[in-house]
């Protein structure tokens, strides 16, 4: 009983947000941080369908092979955009896995959902910034290259590529010849 309530409160004090629905989707449980991160209070997720989280310009074929994974006995896991009760966007990491019973039957899923939204963004501002980064120091007219801790190119303006003789890019990932490095 120990060991069980232990379980018990893993699963509901755990920082994802952890669901578990019947077989046709219908949501049976949330952990608290469902109810923190989707808005939705357990009295009004418990008993619909686990549609309300998603979005409906979600292409078909992400679902479709949610459902033939998990039906099949195994983990999905990917990246979907949600929707909160206040019809905020977000984006997470889920992992959608069958719970079988003593016999191996399928009896339930399980979905846990990592909130990735700020990491997303995150790294869309910082791929915005390389490319600037790259876009100003293509036009540099002086030579500018980068090199890895492994002294392999990791960038190479077009001065230095024109210097060195090589096609764009040719530079990418090889060592330095004929140079100290």
């Amino acid at each position: 009983e120990a060991w069980a309530n232990k379980l018990s409160m893993a699963v509901e004090q755990n920082p994802a947000s952890i669901y578990i629905t019947d077989l046709a989707g219908r949501i049976e449980y949330v952990n608290e941080k469902f109810v923190a991160t989707t808005g939705y209070p357990r009295s009004e997720a418990i008993g619909q369908d686990s549609r309300i989280l998603r979005l409906g310009n979600v292409d078909v074929s992400v679902y479709t092979e949610l459902w033939a994974t998990i039906e099949s006995g195994q983990v999905w896991q990917g990246e979907l955009q949600g929707r909160r009760r206040d019809g905020t966007l977000t984006w997470e990491r889920v992992w959608v896995s069958p719970i079988k019973d003593d016999q191996g039957k399928i009896t339930n899923y399980l979905t846990i959902r990592e909130n990735i939204t700020e990491l997303r963004e995150v790294m869309l501002r910082l791929q915005e910034s390389e490319g600037r980064f790259r876009s100003a120091m293509s036009v540099m007219v002086e030579g500018l290259a980068i090199l890895s801790p492994e002294g392999k190119y990791v960038f190479a303006n077009r001065s230095v590529e024109e210097f060195m003789g090589c096609a764009a890019g040719e530079l990418i990932g090889q060592k330095p010849h004929g140079f100290p490095v």
